[in-house]
């Protein structure tokens, strides 16, 4: 990297690449670095490139090449603090039900694909809406009635009833990117996977799944090319690769979660290394499969909670994890702080309660379970320990470790009675709720979702609050309903939270 550019002002001259996402940094010092090459790594692959079906990994890298209308001012997760992105100006009406955008001229799509318009925005929500490229953000557009493009710098949405949160959706995140139609080779832009073509100031010009990716500077960015040239993100999935790595001056930063303490303690001795350790919305919760016995039996799935020490798995990666209280990451605007939750809808830890729940629910002698894991250090470790927390009331827990993709995948199709399953969303509750728990985002509807434990169609339902939170503008209201729902949630107990990786 350039002397005297440091990391933030890296992320302003890319125009605020990863600025909105909690994410961990290191920082060598010059030796190794390569002037106008931005170069690091992460333990994770994206499932895809494509805004509309990438997550987390893929999510966080798509600031680099796609802007949404409006945007996270940079520096900031913020979501009531955004700014003007692809349009120049918005307005509201027809009492909240419609809203009219207008685009910047002469913005400019990658690989020389022409001017965005109004057409290439009415066609990116319309993608993302289709059943045939099954988006999981899907689901968080169903309210957009019509879409309509007056002319070719105006583009007007349509909604079913007013949404006091879709300004957010409309923001540099999940769905709200915006991609030029210049580029599909059908109507749902199947060919973009790992192509996408945006606007923003890098296009990928190169991606290896499982490997790397690797991004130019868009010379026409409407904000100014960035200082940057090149941009590479390479996927190194051991720890301490990705370290020496970093140490022999081939990586200009890396990207580690759940750092155990005595590496932490390492680098950050070391003074040719930065260690930056961000807040972070991601939470950790075990989802229990409500559909499939004995996770339909309330009492089984408190025992379960009971039997876990929250504090072990936590001091795994003291002091770059935190214990989770609720469903909702506290950092979002709505979580419950661990001091506004009852003692006892924590569950904490008490093993002779869970042994005696478990016998109350006619499993006197133990049960057998099955589960399955993602390699990943801060998903795979956690359910280690969890696994012995949970031997020790008589519940056998076979975990299966396979690749990410399988695990992913087998979250979503009724494999297994309970899932450790985590993530960041839109740091609103309101996001964290619907994904999760909404009825309407149950995995096996087409609107599909992150809704694993098919709660809403089984043992409780909290639809008509979040809902209520989605409807009104008010913020204070949004919080007060959503710490309700949230207590409802910890009373029905779909999935019991329990930790968050501060560089998740």
């Amino acid at each position: 990297m350039p002397r005297g550019i440091n990391r933030r002002e890296f992320l302003k001259g890319a125009g605020g690449a990863g600025a909105a996402a909690a994410m961990g940094w290191l920082r060598p010092g010059e030796a190794g670095a390569i002037p106008g090459v931005f170069r690091w790594a992460s333990g994770s692959e994206a499932r895809a490139l494509d805004p509309a079906r990438a997550i987390t990994t893929g999510d966080s890298l798509a600031r680099c090449w796609a802007n949404g209308l409006l945007r996270f001012k940079p520096g900031s997760g913020d979501p009531s603090d955004f700014e003007l992105d692809l349009a120049e100006k918005w307005d509201s009406g027809n009492g909240g039900k419609t809203y009219t955008f207008h685009l910047r001229k002469g913005v400019q799509a990658h690989h020389n694909m022409g001017e965005l318009t109004s057409a290439d925005v009415k066609w990116s929500f319309e993608r993302l809406r289709d059943k045939r490229l099954t988006s999981i953000f899907r689901g968080r557009y169903t309210g957009i009635d019509g879409i309509e493009t007056p002319d070719k710098y105006t583009v007007r949405f349509h909604l079913k009833e007013p949404d006091g949160l879709f300004l957010t959706k409309m923001m540099n995140f999940q769905g709200g990117y915006i991609l030029s139609r210049a580029g599909a080779t059908d109507d749902v832009g199947t060919n973009y996977m790992w192509r996408p073509i945006g606007t923003g100031p890098f296009q990928v010009v190169q991606a290896k799944p499982k490997e790397a990716y690797i991004l130019e500077h868009h010379e026409k960015y409407f904000r100014g090319a960035p200082k940057i040239k090149r941009y590479e993100y390479r996927i190194i999935a051991d720890i301490n690769t990705r370290i020496l790595a970093l140490k022999r001056g081939e990586l200009d930063a890396i990207y580690l979660a759940t750092l155990p303490k005595r590496l932490l303690d390492a680098l950050q001795a070391d003074p040719n290394v930065v260690v930056e350790i961000p807040d972070s919305d991601y939470a950790a919760s075990l989802h229990f499969n409500l559909r499939m016995k004995p996770m339909d039996d309330i009492r089984v799935r408190k025992a379960i909670a009971h039997a876990i020490n929250r504090k072990e798995i936590v001091d795994l990666f003291h002091p770059m994890a935190r214990a989770l209280y609720s469903v909702v990451s506290p950092s979002a605007v709505g979580g419950l702080k661990p001091e506004e939750v009852p003692e006892e809808l924590k569950y904490n830890y008490d093993p002779q309660k869970a042994k005696k729940l478990l016998a109350e629910a006619g499993h006197r002698s133990g049960l057998r379970l099955e589960t399955a894991v993602s390699p990943l250090p801060h998903i795979q470790r956690p359910i280690q320990v969890i696994q012995q927390h949970l031997a020790q009331v008589g519940i056998h827990l076979k975990v299966n470790v396979v690749e990410q993709t399988v695990y992913l995948r087998g979250s979503r199709e009724d494999k297994y009675p309970l899932v450790s399953y985590g993530g960041k969303r839109f740091p609103h509750a309101y996001d964290h709720l619907f994904e999760w728990y909404h009825s309407k985002s149950d995995v096996k509807l087409p609107t599909r979702q992150t809704n694993i434990s098919h709660y809403g169609n089984m043992a409780g339902n909290v639809d008509k609050l979040i809902e209520e939170i989605g409807r009104i503008s008010d913020q204070k209201r949004q919080v007060e309903l959503a710490k309700q729902a949230q207590i409802q949630l910890l009373k029905d107990l779909p999935a019991y939270p329990f930790y968050t990786p501060l560089l998740g």
